[in-house]
C-alpha cells in the first residue's frame, strides 16, 4: 500500500492530467540533467497511430488536445493499478477510453504515470468490421530509458520478441474464448 505522501503525489499527478492533459504530465528527473517526458511520449504514440487517424479522427484530435471533450459515445475511466514490475511493486495511473462507432470499436489505455522501470505506455485495441467478422489491431507503445545506450538495439530486439510472444498467446486465448 502506498503511504499517505505517495497517495497525495498520485492525486496531484491525476489532477494535473485531468486539468492540462498531456501538458500536465510531469517529467521524470533521470539525473545528470536528463529528463524523461511521458506527456511527449504519449503524444508521439497518438500521432503515430494510423488506425486512430483513419478510423477514429474525432477521438484522435480529442486525445491530442485532452482534456477537450471526447466524441459522443466515448466512455472514459481513470484508475490506479498496483502492479509488480521487474519484481517490485509500483503504482500506475491509467486513463482508459472506450468508443463504439460505425467504423469499429476501440479501447485505448494510457499509463501516464508509472512508479519505476518505464516512463509511459499507450495500448490500443481496435476491432474493425471485415466481411463476416472483424479485424483486430493491437498496438502497444511502451517508453523507457532502460534500453538507451550501449546494446540498446539488442535490448529492443529482445523486448519486442518477448512482447510478441506474450501478445500472440493473449490473442489466441481471446479467440478461443469467443469462438
Amino acid at each position: 500500500a502506498a503511504s499517505q505522501t505517495y497517495r497525495k503525489i498520485l492525486l496531484q499527478r491525476w489532477q494535473a492530467y485531468r486539468k492540462k492533459g498531456l501538458k500536465g504530465i510531469a517529467t521524470y528527473d533521470r539525473g545528470d540533467g536528463k529528463e524523461a517526458n511521458p506527456g511527449e511520449e504519449l503524444r508521439k504514440a497518438t500521432q503515430d497511430s494510423k488506425v486512430l487517424t483513419q478510423y477514429f479522427p474525432e477521438l484522435y484530435k480529442a486525445l491530442l488536445n485532452y482534456p477537450s471533450p471526447l466524441p459522443v459515445g466515448a466512455e472514459e475511466k481513470f484508475f490506479w493499478l498496483n502492479r509488480e514490475v521487474q519484481s517490485r511493486p509500483t503504482a500506475i495511473l491509467v486513463h482508459r477510453v472506450m468508443l463504439r462507432m460505425g467504423t469499429g470499436e476501440l479501447i485505448l489505455s494510457r499509463q501516464f504515470y508509472a512508479g519505476h522501470s518505464y516512463n509511459s505506455n499507450q495500448l490500443t485495441v481496435v476491432c474493425l468490421p471485415y466481411r463476416d467478422g472483424s479485424l483486430v489491431f493491437y498496438m502497444n507503445r511502451t517508453f523507457t530509458d532502460q534500453v538507451a545506450g550501449s546494446g540498446g538495439s539488442l535490448k529492443h530486439s529482445i523486448g519486442n520478441e518477448q512482447e510478441r510472444d506474450e501478445i500472440t498467446k493473449l490473442l489466441k486465448n481471446l479467440r478461443k474464448a469467443i469462438q
